[in-house]
């Protein structure tokens, strides 16, 4: 629950002196529990339902609290408390900001209702499918036993109430929380606070009272939130010096230099920046240097994106795009497409309208066409491993007629061309700085787990019609490459998903050997260089879209 502030009272302003004092002086203890097992916020984001609680004067008579949490667009993480109050039969609602108290993969944050006041939020208990969770505040005096569901199992509960104990939490002072359906009714679509005129008398005095005492207990952090609201009431512009969270110390942590070759391509003084993370899973970026800007797909929304360098904004380009996935701007800056459902490659033209490069092969519908690039004589290699036709999620269920393979197609052939069919799931492509050579990535673990994920070269002839010996560059059984760029010193940057500490991006010098990462807090699914001088890295993460300039300048 994040500490559920939910009814802010005004206060006076001795009583606000001592609760910013109570507020520092709590802030120093924040969060002296911790979960013990790596957390994925990732997996933590939405809805939970609060089962039971230790009671306090701000939660107090307050039944169907829910808490909803989203990242915001700085990185933090948006909290959203609601409770409805049967007596006064209305919603109430406070919004919050949270981040990490320390690494990521610890469940131990703070968390902001009021301001630059902080309090400590630790999940003590979690399953692996982040369906049921224990949560503590600052000190014993806050615990929550919270679900995904209204309901909770009875084994899971008792499980929590014997850890929560183990702790010495007063368990026996728990109170179980009505969530049932029928009694709670719909929630305001936006959250809805207290304006200070509607405040309940109960709720004001109990606020002055516990703030006078100072026993340092449960209610002084939410009473000093009450106090920040009175401050703003009195003086809108009191905090208006606050930037936001304090930028992390350069070097950003992102940077891994693992040899001595890629000291050229790092940079000191550049931060990791998250521009969005309202995607569901985001592949295929493409940079068009005119407009300045960098398409890539939402392939379960079946949306093309729009990211904006000069603005750092992300809109939607196009929808019902067939579950679109690859992307790449021809030489006369028509956008070339990977589609999963239909499976086919297009072309959208210059009057908007779209062309059918590739639909099928031997008379047979491709798979689900995965990514490409685009040849000097705008000839596209793509490759089609299927992974649309595997789930409806991302395409179309349904049986493979092709074995996964790569192609080549032009406007002079009316069905592509197999070039290979060697790599067992082929999929991300790049193409070396003088055109003479194809990188192909091979995610072959997902579908044959005996098989090692891998990235290969092939020498290219005939303009792109034909493809040389095949040869291994990198190989791995404990992570998978999908995505691939090259820079024009012949680098490989490969995205990467390999659990945490591995996932983002590895980059391999031209003869294989691992030079460097850039470690992401998601799933790195592709990448590209954008910029005028191609030296910023904009990478599509699981959902969100995140750039890193570099000194390399990419292909």
């Amino acid at each position: 629950m994040l500490c559920c502030c939910l009814r802010v009272c005004p206060l006076s302003a001795p009583d606000l002196a001592r609760a910013l004092h109570a507020a520092g002086r709590l802030y120093r203890r924040a969060g002296r529990y911790s979960a013990g097992h790596r957390f994925r916020i990732d997996h933590y984001l939405g809805q939970w339902y609060e089962i039971a609680r230790l009671d306090h004067g701000f939660e107090s008579g307050l039944e169907c609290v829910t808490a909803n949490y989203s990242l915001r667009d700085d990185g933090d993480i948006r909290v959203i408390n609601r409770g409805y109050d049967p007596k006064e039969q209305r919603w109430e609602s406070a919004e919050g900001r949270a981040s990490f108290a320390g690494e990521p993969d610890v469940g131990h944050l703070k968390v902001s209702f009021f301001g630059p006041f902080y309090a400590g939020y630790s999940v003590l208990a979690l399953d692996p499918g982040y369906q049921h969770a224990l949560v503590a505040g600052p000190d014993r005096d806050y615990l929550w036993i919270l679900s995904r569901q209204p309901t909770m199992p009875a084994a899971t509960y008792s499980a929590y109430l014997d850890r929560a104990q183990a702790l010495d939490f007063p368990v026996d002072e728990l109170i179980s929380v009505e969530q049932d359906p029928a009694h709670c009714p719909p929630q305001p679509d936006t959250p809805r606070g207290l304006t200070p005129d509607q405040c309940a008398p109960r709720a004001r005095s109990l606020a002055v009272k516990e703030l006078r005492h100072m026993d340092m207990n449960r209610r002084h952090f939410l009473g000093t939130g009450a106090a920040l609201a009175a401050t703003a009431a009195l003086s809108p512009t009191a905090w208006a010096q606050d930037a936001g969270p304090t930028p992390s110390r350069y070097p950003d942590p992102a940077w891994e230099v693992l040899d001595a070759r890629f000291e050229p391509y790092y940079l000191f003084n550049t931060p990791l920046e998250r521009h969005w993370s309202g995607g569901l899973w985001l592949e295929g970026p493409a940079w068009n240097a005119v407009g300045r800007y960098a398409v890539f797909s939402d392939i379960p929304r079946a949306r093309q994106m729009r990211w904006d360098e000069a603005s750092g904004s992300v809109s939607v380009l196009r929808e019902g795009v067939g579950h679109a996935n690859g992307n790449a701007f021809d030489h006369h800056g028509r956008l070339v497409v990977c589609e999963h459902s239909p499976a086919r490659v297009v072309r959208y033209e210059w009057d908007g309208s779209v062309r059918v490069l590739a639909s099928e092969f031997q008379g047979k519908p491709l798979n689900a066409p995965n990514d490409l690039v685009i040849l000097p004589n705008d000839g596209v290699i793509f490759t089609d491993p299927g992974y649309g036709a595997h789930v409806d999620y991302e395409g179309s269920k349904r049986a493979l007629q092709l074995a996964p393979a790569i192609y080549y197609v032009d406007d002079t052939l009316d069905a592509p061309q197999r070039l290979s069919d060697e790599l067992a799931k082929p999929n991300g492509l790049a193409l070396s700085a003088d055109g003479r050579y194809l990188y192909a990535s091979d995610t072959a673990p997902s579908h044959f787990p005996e098989l090692p994920a891998s990235v290969s070269r092939f020498a290219l002839s005939e303009q792109g019609r034909a493809l040389g010996a095949r040869e291994m560059l990198v190989s791995s059984h404990d992570e998978t490459y999908d995505g691939i760029a090259l820079d024009v010193d012949g680098n490989l940057w490969a995205s990467v998903s390999g659990g945490e500490g591995r996932d983002g991006v590895s980059v391999f010098a031209p003869d294989g050997e691992r030079i460097g990462r850039i470690r992401l807090p998601e799933v790195c699914a592709n990448l590209c260089f954008v910029g005028a001088q191609r030296n910023r890295l904009l990478m599509t993460a699981s959902r969100s879209i995140y750039t890193l300039y570099t000194n390399a300048r990419g292909v």
